[in-house]
């Protein structure tokens, strides 16, 4: 098993850079920050996946003290700005949210208050597809070599339906504080 991406945020974390850490997170390895840390310890990226990326960071970090300082350097000069990266990405990711939501009161103000069944059966029918395909292998043998292709449609079929149960489910709670700190401009 290879070196998982998330690993690498953990260790960014742990050598003393945890702005840093956080905001590659969120912006990713590909992303900005993430090239920055790369030609800073010299790492090739070209034709590498992220996960080669997050490997070859993690390994550099590993073996090389001086690769943790220079992080931490990044993290230390920088400080300000990561923190505003973050502070970005996460006022894009409640916007996106609040987006949704008033997307769901237009419609119905525009509709009379009657429902968007259309987004109601695309999600009873992601959470049906999802139950039948962890229940049917109970009952019907799959053909062999078929198994890598169910698990994958299992998988995507629970992304799927996790996705649909936090649209409809989601902490409500937590949400309206949300919107609240984003209308005070990001305090609370």
């Amino acid at each position: 098993m290879g070196y998982d991406i998330k690993d690498l945020f953990k260790d960014v974390k742990k050598v003393g850079a945890p702005v840093l850490g956080t905001v590659l997170e969120a912006t990713g390895i590909g992303g900005p920050i993430g090239k920055i840390v790369t030609d800073i310890l010299g790492i090739e990226t070209n034709g590498k996946s992220d996960t080669d990326i997050a490997s070859a960071i993690g390994k550099a970090i590993e073996k090389d003290p001086a690769a943790a300082a220079k992080l931490v350097e990044i993290e230390r000069t920088h400080t300000q700005r990561l923190q505003e990266i973050a502070l970005d990405e996460a006022k894009a990711y409640l916007l996106d949210m609040q987006s949704a939501r008033e997307r769901e009161v237009s419609f119905m103000k525009f509709s009379g208050g009657r429902r968007d069944i259309v987004k109601d059966i695309i999600g009873a029918t992601v959470i049906a597809a999802f139950v039948v395909s962890v229940i049917l292998p109970y009952f019907i043998v799959a053909p062999a070599g078929s198994e890598i292709m169910i698990g994958r449609t299992q998988g995507i079929l629970g992304t799927l339906a996790v996705t649909v149960v936090q649209f409809y489910y989601g902490s409500s709670a937590s949400s309206v504080e949300k919107t609240k700190i984003l209308a005070n401009g990001g305090s609370k």
